[in-house]
């Protein structure tokens, strides 16, 4: 279930008829090491991703205690065509939760992870 998915309450209360899929563009990304809440250290990908539908967003994600990734790109921008997070919980990925993909892309994202936080929704004009 994605209801786990930390502060998905900020885009559901901005979009009505939110859909991971309308998310087209990768527009920044970033990894870093954080702390948990045992203050060990963790991986994070933060993600900027733009949101096309009836008004256009950018949504900040935080992919936290990476498992196995890939992220294969080139140009100015990452298009996505159906960027899709799925819940893994019940397939026994040890700890990993979530994997995160462009399902109509030949694997060029796919990133595992234990935990995600939507950390900002903004308003943004349209490329």
């Amino acid at each position: 279930m994605l209801d786990r998915i930390v502060n998905l309450n900020l885009i559901n209360n901005t979009i009505s008829e939110f859909g991971w899929y309308k998310c087209r563009n990768i527009n920044e990304f970033r990894f870093f090491i954080d702390k948990n809440k045992y203050y060990e250290d963790i991986c994070v990908l933060e993600i900027v991703l733009e949101y096309k539908g009836t008004e256009n967003y950018l949504i900040t994600i935080h992919l936290k205690e990476l498992g196995p990734y890939e992220l294969r790109a080139g140009g100015s921008r990452i298009q996505l065509s159906c960027f899709q997070i799925e819940d893994i919980r019940d397939l026994g990925w040890n700890e990993l939760n979530y994997k995160i993909t462009d399902c109509e892309m030949d694997s060029g994202i796919k990133i595992f992870c234990k935990n995600i936080e939507i950390t900002s929704i903004e308003p943004c004009e349209q490329y």
